[in-house]
């Protein structure tokens, strides 16, 4: 199968070569099999022990010798949870003794904030803040992947096949005692990291430790790197990008605020404390309903080249989605909150999970086992291809899964959500939705899960600075980060405050996630297609998932360490695919020099209807014609 995919991209000196060569080694000449089994040997022997970079300096990383049983490895998670707790303390102490001796002052130490598979791109010397998020809290089984298909995070030093069969998945036990051991190398404090100015102009990082002590301050020496993780998603019903109409979406209330601010400067302090009040969303469409902000806006369809009309949608949709949350407390939730354990899963019994990508199949997963008379709906688009393959998603919709009616999947459109008062009183949920023919229909549920997509923001731990920027009236400015190699290790920000420029670069999941106030769409676009060619879909992974930002954030070290990180305005040419024309002038403007539109919202692949979603069986949705945007998922690993 994959010669015949590749077949049409040979050469035909390695068409020949494959012609006598891609053979099972039975089927090889004496000499042929002796070289190949050789050549694994050697394979084998080197995959022991990897050589990787940390702290700058080229090291050894021994791993162990054979599959850990179950038992062991719940003890060596817990021996590693132990020595990271350990490490934290130590550190922890050792700052405030630091301030204690020299009047309050720690000393500047290179600082990274955030961590997951991206620790194994944690330079040994750097101070990490982390709060130990993520696979820590994960209430699921692991990651989607088998060893097999994760093999190569021995590259990194991280070794699928000690912890468990070749084809199993691999355990959320051993990304628990990787992310711990990799913590526990350098200097770590558990907690929270926010990255702001000090009286003097410096860049720090000021630190709310999990122990419960005192808040540290600490200067950062060099550029901080941020790495934490995925992005918020965005609420039902808010209004995407539709770039066959030149028309770009406001994804998120931030989004709404930032844009009506720019617009209409005298709002902002009003638009920013609305937003941090918790539901800013009302008070909000109250500002844009004021006569004098109609008047500012005036005539025109557009701010900033978003539309008004945009901004009205999200800005209800986020209103319906703050009701529907009062309305049925515990029971309408975000997807990370699910993947997060901070969730009842008996609070329903018939969830609705709106979204079909990775996030929403394993939240799915998590709310079968962990209520068994539950029932599940998925709703969403097209699946991504690298779905089909996972380990997990086979598990779950095969014949043999036991699941049985309790879980239904449904390729949809989905409208905004709404709660109805059940028989009971109960509040219910209702979703409208567009199935494949266009017919439009309605599911109710006592719960609710959106795992649509992630926004784009700038990442929260620098949101201090880019106030900083604002007030000043200037522009956070943007690059991509490459190495020699041309591979994508990151994106870097510089804000300019007061004449200085602070730079902060950021890798692993949170990297594929472009902040679109510093990116444009097109750049977006091409990361995002870049994202997909890059990671073979037979990999179940996704550019965002464990082992791909495992590898990235190695590669970002080795480049670190040997100076030879590339910034660029864009993606380099060799990355960029064909792209249709762009769209025709219409009502909403000129056309724009944006990315075309992706396949995943044009629309879904023909099939049959079959009557109602909640009526229907277990059945996975055909995969479409090309594939989704890589998505920052849960369920694909991270």
């Amino acid at each position: 199968i994959r010669l015949g995919y590749a077949r049409d991209h040979l050469s035909s000196d390695a068409e020949r070569l494959t012609d006598d060569l891609a053979h099972p080694i039975e089927h090889l000449s004496p000499q042929d099999a002796a070289a190949l089994h050789a050549f694994r040997e050697a394979e084998a022997l080197a995959a022991r022990e990897v050589r990787t970079v940390l702290g700058g300096r080229v090291v050894s990383v021994a791993l162990p010798e054979a599959d850990a049983p179950a038992s062991a490895m719940a003890e060596t998670a817990e021996q590693e949870a132990a020595a990271r707790s350990a490490r934290s303390a130590a550190t922890e102490r050792q700052m405030r003794d630091e301030a204690l001796w020299h009047g309050g002052r720690v000393e500047p130490r290179p600082v990274m904030i955030g961590g997951g598979a991206a620790l194994t791109g944690r330079d040994e010397d750097m101070l990490l803040v982390d709060a130990v998020g993520r696979w820590h809290l994960d209430p699921g089984a692991g990651l989607v992947q088998s060893a097999d298909q994760d093999r190569d995070l021995r590259r990194v030093g991280l070794d699928p096949y000690a912890v468990g069969g070749p084809t199993d998945r691999v355990s959320i036990l051993a990304t628990r005692a990787w992310e711990d051991r990799l913590a526990a190398r350098g200097p770590l404090v558990d907690g929270y990291g926010q990255l702001a100015l000090d009286k003097h102009g410096r860049l720090v990082t000021r630190i709310e430790p999990l122990s419960g002590g005192e808040p540290l301050t600490v200067e950062v020496a060099g550029t901080p790197v941020i790495a934490t993780g995925l992005t918020p998603e965005v609420v039902p019903g808010v209004a995407r990008d539709d770039n066959r109409r030149g028309v770009r979406g406001v994804e998120s209330l931030g989004e709404a605020v930032r844009l009506l601010g720019e617009r209409v400067p005298e709002l902002r302090e009003r638009l920013h404390e609305a937003e941090r009040s918790g539901g800013g969303a009302a008070a909000v469409l109250r500002m844009l309903d004021e006569e004098a902000v109609r008047g500012r806006l005036g005539d025109s369809k557009t701010v900033q080249g978003e539309t008004v009309d945009g901004i009205r949608q999200t800005l209800e949709a986020t209103q319906k989605w703050e009701d529907a949350r009062a309305a049925a407390p515990g029971r309408a939730l975000m997807g990370d909150e699910v993947a997060d354990n901070r969730f009842d899963p008996r609070a329903a019994q018939h969830w609705i999970i709106a979204g079909s990508g990775g996030t929403g199949v394993a939240n799915a997963e998590i709310i079968l086992e962990q209520n068994p008379d539950a029932r599940v709906t998925i709703l969403g688009g097209n699946t991504p291809p690298a779905l089909n393959h996972q380990v997990q998603y086979r598990e779950m919709t095969g014949d043999s899964s036991g699941y049985g009616d309790r879980l239904t999947i449904e390729q949809a459109r989905l409208g905004a959500v709404e709660t109805v008062p059940g028989p009971d009183g109960k509040q219910l949920f209702r979703v409208p939705f567009t199935d494949r023919d266009g017919n439009v229909t309605e599911v109710l549920a006592d719960g609710y899960v959106a795992s649509l997509g992630r926004t784009n923001p700038l990442p929260p731990v620098t949101r201090e600075l880019a106030d900083r920027v604002r007030e000043a009236g200037g522009k956070v400015e943007g690059t991509l980060l490459f190495d020699e190699h041309q591979q994508y290790l990151g994106y870097g920000l510089t804000f300019p405050v007061d004449g200085k420029e602070h730079r902060v670069d950021v890798t692993g999941a949170a990297s594929w996630q472009l902040p679109r106030q510093v990116f444009d769409q097109q750049t977006v676009g091409e990361l995002n297609r870049m994202g997909v060619r890059q990671i073979p879909s037979e990999s179940a992974n996704a550019a965002p998932g464990f082992a791909p930002v495992a590898h990235q954030a190695a590669a970002f070290a080795t480049a670190r360490a040997t100076d030879s990180v590339q910034r660029l305005p864009g993606v380099p040419e060799r990355w960029v695919g064909p792209r249709p024309p762009a769209p025709e002038t219409g009502t909403h403007g000129p056309a724009k020099a944006e990315a075309a539109p992706p396949v995943w919202q044009t629309g879904m692949p023909p099939g049959p209807s079959k009557g109602p979603a909640a009526a229907r069986p277990v059945q996975a949705p055909a995969a479409g014609p090309a594939p989704e945007p890589p998505r920052p998922d849960k369920g694909l690993g991270m």
